[in-house]
């Protein structure tokens, strides 16, 4: 399983993505496409593997093969910062009676994908409606089947 601490996720991509923006090749925007109702096979509002799958293939096809949101140097650069093993003793704990959201407080939030692809889905799924699964944790405590999209420029 690939861990990404979502702070470097969030500073790495921040400068990468605006390379390749939602922008067209004309300076018109990139209409955002709308995926889950149509690919949503079972009608519970998230894709399954199988549906994300579908998905992709229909990406792919309508944007060409082109990634949005950066290239293998950001994937590379993410994976290089990144520690390969994360125990629960690493993350700070700080206790329950401390708000989530608290200024005072610097948190690291790592995402856990259960798929080592989960760069080109994410990159696949860049400006749609569709959200990667992953698991969330903060402060040693796992949040499972969150969903993580790409956004920004």
């Amino acid at each position: 399983m690939t861990r990404l601490p979502l702070m470097i996720a969030l500073l790495g991509l921040a400068g990468a993505a605006g390379a390749q923006s939602s922008f067209g090749g004309r300076g018109f925007p990139r209409e955002r496409l709308e995926l889950v109702s149509r690919f949503d096979e079972d009608g519970n509002g998230r894709l399954d593997d199988a549906e994300r799958e579908a998905a992709r293939k229909f990406t792919r096809s309508s944007r060409s093969g082109r990634s949005a949101a950066g290239g293998s140097n950001v994937k590379m650069a993410l994976q290089s910062s990144l520690a390969d093993d994360l125990s629960s003793s690493a993350a700070s704990a700080v206790g329950d009676a401390v708000d989530l959201y608290d200024p005072d407080i610097l948190r690291a939030l790592y995402l856990r994908f259960p798929d080592e692809g989960w760069f080109g889905e994410l990159s696949d799924f860049y400006n749609t409606d569709v959200e990667v699964p992953a698991d969330l944790i903060v402060d040693g405590a796992v949040y499972e089947s969150v969903g993580v999209r790409f956004r920004g420029n």
